[in-house]
């Protein structure tokens, strides 16, 4: 999916220079999947005045959607036997001496207390489990991934010849990109109804969620989008070292990673009251306007507004200083703000009935 995606943005970047790509005769069009159809239409369009060129990228078309679906009807019981054999057998246990250190290391630092450990591993056996949780992940990492690869790749044919180039703007909101996107892709998967077996649980042995309990999911999320984030930027100081000139700019690039996880995660995870996959929406109906405003309005602002700060941050070490306390002070508030109104939350008396009824939904039949 994210391969799809990246490449349908990259052909929208390189249309300018589309005609040349195809003319050119260095092979390169003949791997981008959308000059194939391209090449189908127009010899539906031409017919027999088609240039050789789009005849034979509609060849190459036409092999490739018989191929594809061939291989569908071919494996997809294999497919289907597989999921109804994960759904009567489970999925095998782990063998857990892997990840011995690394829990070792989580609950002495990042989950100490026992309900944080459990709600912490509850997230990642759970994702594990569904696989429509990850199917999310999927979709909004896919989508993350094309945005960031046709953000920070430049096409174009220069003498007949095929040349990339990487944007250093690009490269500057790639970390935007990033956060943005993993974090709103663990908000759409953590509230999804997709599995409510296990909504009972938690609500049994502690009642309503408390705030030590939606902390430990907010931690979950920013320590993954911090990697990712990290991670990218390795990647960014190894293909492009010069975008990185002295290591006031790289520390700030890591202090802008580190602030927009942490930032994202309060403002997706404000109003969630709820542990994760345990939230039940109490209207079956969608709307999808609400959905998009995020990434129709505050996906482009956070990212031209970072990219537009990251100079200033990095020219001096007081920038970096002051920047740093800014992320923490903003945070401290909104935790403290949070903090209290899932306090009042808790205190105030359901008018619904909730608390009455829970015990006859169970679920348990």
């Amino acid at each position: 999916m994210a391969a799809l995606l990246s490449i349908l943005f990259l052909y929208a970047a390189m249309f300018g220079s589309l005609r040349a790509l195809i003319t050119s005769q260095q092979g390169v069009e003949y791997g981008l999947p959308p000059l194939w159809f391209l090449g189908i239409y127009q010899q539906i369009l031409e017919g027999h005045a088609t240039s050789p060129a789009f005849v034979r990228l509609a060849h190459i078309g036409w092999c490739a959607t018989l191929s594809t679906t061939f291989l569908a009807v071919l494996f997809y019981p294999i497919a289907y036997v597989r999921k109804i054999r994960g759904l009567m057998e489970g999925i095998a246990a782990r063998q857990e001496q892997r990840r011995k250190l690394i829990r070792i290391g989580l609950h002495a630092t990042v989950v100490r207390s026992a309900p944080a450990r459990a709600i912490w591993h509850f997230i990642g056996q759970t994702l594990l489990g569904v696989a429509r949780y990850r199917f999310y992940l999927v979709m909004y990492g896919g989508i993350g991934l094309a945005l960031l690869v046709s953000a920070v790749l430049r096409i174009d044919v220069e003498h007949e010849r095929l040349a990339v180039a990487f944007s250093h703007d690009g490269l500057r909101a790639a970390l935007p990109i990033v956060a943005f996107w993993t974090v709103s892709g663990f908000r759409m998967t953590f509230m999804s109804p997709a599995d409510q077996k296990a909504t009972w649980v938690f609500r049994v042995i502690a009642g309503k969620a408390k705030h030590e309990h939606l902390a430990t999911a907010r931690r979950w999320v920013v320590c993954w989008a911090a990697g990712l984030s990290l991670a990218v930027l390795g990647i960014a100081a190894i293909v492009m070292p010069n975008s990185y000139p002295n290591w006031r700019a790289f520390i700030g690039q890591v202090v802008v990673a580190f602030g927009l996880c942490i930032l994202l995660t309060d403002a997706f995870f404000f109003d969630i009251k709820t542990i994760p996959f345990t939230y039940k929406s109490s209207s079956s109906t969608t709307n999808f306007t609400l959905h998009l405003i995020p990434y129709l309005a505050f996906f482009p602002a956070i990212v031209f507004a970072t990219v537009a700060l990251e100079p200033w941050i990095e020219s001096q070490n007081s920038h970096l200083i002051v920047t740093a306390l800014m992320i923490l002070t903003i945070h401290l508030g909104v935790h403290s703000f949070n903090k209290a109104a899932i306090a009042e939350h808790i205190a105030r008396a359901d008018l619904d009935g909730d608390e009455e009824d829970f015990p006859l939904r169970l679920g348990l039949r």
